[in-house]
């Protein structure tokens, strides 16, 4: 009988390692915690340009934006801002959030939105593509390129380009008008053709008889300025996280500076209505206070108890009336009255 001798090998069990006492259950429980959902940015963006931010539901003309290019429905927003004032509003509505009241106060902080529709529009670029064929102007067509199949749930579309309203395009708001357009229509469409979906071109023709002087369309680069910080006619839409902290500050602030500028006006108007001072003539003065009773005014006040006719004495103006206790008062009853008592 032979015997090999052979070394120990580390390893195997006993050494700190494996146990055998694990079960694969255990394992997979360390990693069986449901995880939240990541969000699709796709998605989150899609339902700020489809659906009302108040309610969440799809967006349905009317629409309007606030001062920070938020869209709601007309109707959700109405019904908001009645709940909110403690007028009703529809059973279940709810009022505005805390995040709104600060600058929506009322249906003047809002904006009518005027969307278009996206079969409009491509049903124009399909005519207007026909007009081109036969020699028109291809460039007054709006363009159906940016469409996919990705984009047939889309209802609004700029009237210019054709560009969806996905979440993916940047859309600017123009405020006299309402007109929704697109960045792309601002930057590269023919600014005749922006100015007449704007209604510019009519109202420099309004202008041109000596009146208002006629808007105009500044350039691309000044309109992007003005509308970071809520100036200018142009509101962008659904701006991105950093631009919408910068428009929020600006809006604040001036909403501000406009609460502080009516309650200075409101103080010197109290203050004139005062007497012009603590040292004024007026300033002791209540209203209501009652004037001093002048010389007469008793007189006259007694004059006016019993009013007689030219001609006659107040007793026999008093004759007419049959007064309790005299002679002639018990024959009178409820239906008829006495007129014995009458001539004395």
């Amino acid at each position: 009988m032979r015997v090999r001798a052979a070394p120990r090998l580390q390893g195997g069990g006993g050494d700190g390692g494996s146990t055998c006492a694990e079960s694969r259950s255990c394992f997979l429980e360390m990693y069986a915690g449901k995880k939240p959902d990541k969000v699709d940015p796709h998605e989150e963006a899609l339902a700020r340009w489809t659906r009302c931010a108040l309610t969440g539901d799809a967006l349905q003309l009317p629409v309007v934006a606030d001062a920070l290019g938020s869209l709601f429905n007309k109707e959700a927003a109405v019904a908001a801002l009645l709940a909110s004032r403690g007028d009703g509003g529809g059973e279940g509505v709810k009022p505005l959030p805390e995040a709104l009241r600060g600058h929506v106060t009322g249906l003047r902080s809002l904006t009518d939105a005027k969307l278009a529709l996206a079969a409009d529009v491509a049903r124009s670029a399909a005519a207007a593509a026909g007009t081109a064929a036969d020699g028109g102007d291809a460039a007054a067509a709006p363009s159906a390129a940016n469409a996919n199949d990705d984009d047939a749930s889309v209802r609004f579309a700029c009237p210019v380009t054709g560009t969806p309203m996905n979440g993916r395009f940047r859309f600017y708001l123009h405020k006299p008008s309402g007109v929704v357009l697109s960045e792309r229509a601002l930057r590269e469409a023919p600014r005749a053709i922006v100015e007449e979906a704007l209604g510019l071109q009519e109202a420099a023709a309004g202008g041109a008889g000596g009146g208002e002087p006629s808007p105009s369309l500044p350039a691309f680069a000044a309109l992007q300025q003005q509308a970071a910080v809520g100036e200018g006619d142009f509101l962008p839409l659904n701006p991105p996280g950093p631009e919408l902290t910068r428009l929020r500050t600006a809006v604040m602030a001036r909403l501000e500076a406009e609460r502080e500028r009516k309650a200075a006006k409101k103080a010197g108007k109290k203050k004139e209505q005062g007497g012009g001072g603590a040292g004024g003539e007026g300033a002791g003065k209540k209203r209501g206070d009652k004037r001093p009773a002048a010389e007469g005014d008793e007189a006259a006040k007694k004059s006016k108890t019993l009013r007689v006719p030219e001609g006659a004495t107040p007793a026999v103006y008093a004759s007419i009336f049959a007064k309790p206790g005299e002679e002639g008062a018990a024959k009178e009853t409820f239906c008829a009255r006495a007129v014995s008592g009458r001539h004395a």
